[in-house]
């Protein structure tokens, strides 16, 4: 899962979960597993009306199949699209976007998910919480004691998780703020204009700002940055607080962000589809109309919001 968040340019709208996505109920099978509607196994029993569309002919989904095949077809919609029950596809789809082998995308195209990945982050604290390895009212100083010389410690240490969590810590955003967390220009930062003349450049800047930031180069300026408010007293979207919350949860479990992901979330959900931001998995390169992601390999990208 993955995907960057608050963008001043338009995204397109993708259904990023390549899974047996809809909604999908606990049924048991022999193995104890819960088990999910199998995609890539129904589209083969689908009518393929054209291209990347695949069509369940059941007469009590005609209503429905022709409301979406309006959608993909009449309307600029651009990506995936799959809807199912638990148990069948109802329609599936793959339109107007290139994959990274340039092929129109299909229903099971993987996507980068997006801030929608800050839910994990969240449940992976709450999970931790649960079992009594963390309370929400910690306070930074308590994990990050190693970082008391920067400039701006007795402050920021003072935020705590829970404020993290609600976008009320008052750290600059060090994707959307570049100027207030990093002290550099937006033209020389990721969030660069030329990307908006050209977006398939996107993935060449992004490589070239954070390839050396490291978990310690950002923890060390966001200790050093000035907070734009007093902790709690306002809220404000901020990448920088999830990126920090995906630090605790290393910290924390004694595991990387994506394995206690994997263990908490992802396997017990049976989601075999998904993975939590790792670097070689996206197949969806969003060509043309959209931003590149099928080089970017930055260490940003493997945290919480890619």
């Amino acid at each position: 899962m993955k995907g960057f968040a608050k963008r001043s340019f338009s995204f397109v709208l993708v259904f990023s979960m390549i899974l047996g996505l809809a909604s999908c109920k606990s049924k048991k099978k022999d193995n104890g597993l819960s088990s999910c509607t199998n995609v890539e196994k129904q589209l083969d029993s689908l009518k393929n009306v054209e291209g990347n569309i695949w069509v369940n002919e059941d007469k009590k989904y005609e209503t429905l199949v022709n409301l979406m095949l309006y959608e993909v077809q009449e309307t600029d919609f651009r990506g995936s699209m799959i809807v199912a029950t638990d148990d069948e596809v109802i329609f599936a789809s793959g339109s107007r976007l290139l994959d990274i082998d340039g092929n129109e995308v299909t229903p099971n195209t993987t996507y980068e998910l997006g801030s929608i990945s800050k839910s994990f982050a969240a449940l992976c604290i709450l999970k931790l919480q649960e079992e009594g390895k963390l309370s929400l009212d910690d306070e930074l100083g308590k994990y990050f004691p190693e970082y008391s010389s920067c400039a701006n410690f007795e402050n920021t240490s003072k935020v705590t998780i829970s404020q993290l969590l609600h976008m009320r810590s008052g750290i600059p955003d060090d994707m959307n703020e570049p100027d207030l967390f990093w002290g550099i220009e937006k033209k020389d930062s990721w969030l660069n204009p030329t990307l908006f003349v050209n977006p398939q450049k996107q993935g060449e800047v992004l490589n070239g700002f954070y390839a050396n930031v490291d978990d310690d180069t950002f923890l060390n300026q966001a200790f050093t940055t000035e907070l734009i408010y007093e902790p709690g007293s306002k809220a404000s979207y901020s990448n920088s607080n999830y990126w920090i919350l995906a630090i605790i949860v290393e910290k924390i479990s004694g595991k990387a962000y994506n394995d206690y992901v994997n263990e908490v979330i992802l396997n017990p959900c049976n989601m075999t589809s998904s993975s939590s931001l790792a670097s070689d998995d996206v197949t969806a390169s969003m060509k043309p109309g959209g931003m590149d992601v099928s080089s970017r390999d930055d260490k940003r990208k493997r945290r919480y919001s890619r």
